[in-house]
């Protein structure tokens, strides 16, 4: 199972510009300018900053999204929270028709898209998925409004991430923790806010001994995050070669 939903909040802020049957702009469109790092943790040893990793994200019609169904809420981040799509993946070929039957079921469940704002499959591919000023829905019983939701492909308490996927995922958290100036502090599970296995004890681990949020801090103590989109020819073409298996 996803991550799931509770009714929208009506002191939300003003819906963002998706009208049903559209495209919402993508995340090269979307993304605002980092900022200076204004956690103490951060800001402490930033002296010796280097350039930004690079991360690709394949971009929704790379993968082959459908257009949401509605208009987005939107909201403003404050907490990084940690999920798992709770069914086991070994395959990263399977990635692309993963998240693609992930969105169908978010939208059979009244979702106004997927769930999530990235997707994260084994070899460490990150799938743009709604807008990160757009809050995530779940089907448990925590509002997300404020929350970053990344997700990794996987059953965690059955398996372990591979190390792409935390590798993707730190950086990840370091983009939005610079880009939105949300403390590393603020990593958590999904399970932290709800009665839920998410995102599985192998997964919940790396949080509850630290290790994730150290990593994230530590990324951005040496130059931080840039998201690279691979959106087009070139986005379609690297989804041909996951599913083919030579990525």
């Amino acid at each position: 199972a996803a991550t799931g939903c509770v009714p929208p909040r009506q002191d939300r802020e003003p819906a963002l510009d998706a009208a049903p049957g559209t495209t919402p702009p993508t995340v090269a469109e979307r993304e605002p300018a980092p900022r200076a790092p204004s956690h103490p943790e951060v800001a402490a040893r930033s002296a010796d900053r280097q350039a930004p990793t690079p991360l690709a994200v394949l971009c929704r019609a790379a993968w082959g999204a459908a257009p949401p169904s509605g208009a987005y809420a939107s909201h403003r981040l404050r907490a990084l929270t940690v999920h798992h799509t709770a069914v086991p993946h070994d395959d990263a070929r399977e990635g692309p028709a993963r998240v693609r039957q992930h969105q169908r079921h978010h939208l059979e469940a009244g979702f106004v898209d997927l769930a999530y704002h990235f997707v994260i499959d084994r070899d460490g591919h990150v799938y743009e998925g709604r807008p990160v000023d757009a809050p995530g829905e779940t089907f448990t019983d925590y509002d997300p409004d404020g929350h970053f939701v990344p997700c990794l492909e996987g059953e965690f308490g059955s398996q372990e991430p591979s190390q792409a996927q935390v590798d993707a995922l730190v950086q990840l958290l370091a983009w939005a923790a610079a880009t939105y100036a949300v403390p590393p502090a603020t990593i958590r599970g999904h399970r932290h806010y709800a009665p839920t296995d998410c995102p599985g004890t192998s997964l919940q681990r790396l949080v509850d001994d630290g290790s994730l949020q150290r990593r994230v801090t530590d990324r951005l103590t040496r130059g931080g995050v840039q998201l690279q989109p691979v959106c087009g020819e070139e986005g379609r073409d690297r989804i041909a070669t996951i599913e083919a298996g030579r990525s």
